[in-house]
């Protein structure tokens, strides 16, 4: 079916989606949770897929450089894009579907999570080129907020995230800086 064209030896025997390198002081969100390989409906071609991301990345480049005019100006609009993405699961409504809108045209959740998964499966990983792509998602740590385990399962499935609650306070650079 559609997507099955793509290269699923890249995270083979990479079942955690909660691992990070060092002790921190946050607490992982994740601990125990493993990323399922989703289930596929797309093709990575789609090109009205294609041509949302385009029309995202080159508004966002606009707007970067609009805000100090001469700079020099360095942004990823993939990231941005799999960060939008990503709190998109956490949105409801009207939120919900603007994400869609910008960073999908009309399609649902659903298919953006499945293309942005297809893209990132696909980019480049050789000997002459390779890009990596880490994720994470930093909540304050608040006794009367929990974070819903179906967004972090879905961004552990399509963005092998992990999740952390922290204070936000300067062990929080900390953290964000070391992991």
């Amino acid at each position: 079916g559609p997507g099955q064209d793509v290269d699923d030896s890249k995270d083979q025997g990479e079942d955690e989606y909660n691992e990070y390198f060092g002790d921190l002081e946050a607490t992982n969100l994740m601990s125990g949770m493993v990323g399922q390989k989703p289930e596929l409906h797309v093709q990575y071609t789609d090109p009205d897929f294609i041509q949302s991301q385009m029309n995202f990345s080159v508004s966002l480049l606009k707007e970067s450089m609009a805000e100090k005019p001469g700079e020099n100006t360095l942004i990823s609009p993939l990231s941005v894009s799999m960060l939008l993405a990503m709190t998109a699961n956490g949105a409801n409504g009207t939120t919900k579907s603007e994400f869609c809108q910008l960073l999908a045209g009309e399609r649902d959740l659903e298919k953006l999570n499945e293309w942005m998964y297809t893209y990132r499966r696909i980019l480049p990983s050789n000997a002459k080129c390779k890009c990596s792509i880490a994720n994470s998602i930093w909540f304050r740590d608040l006794k009367e907020f929990r974070v819903n385990e179906t967004f972090l399962q879905t961004n552990a499935n399509y963005y092998k995230a992990s999740a952390y609650a922290a204070p936000f306070d300067d062990t929080t650079v900390k953290d964000i800086n070391q992991w």
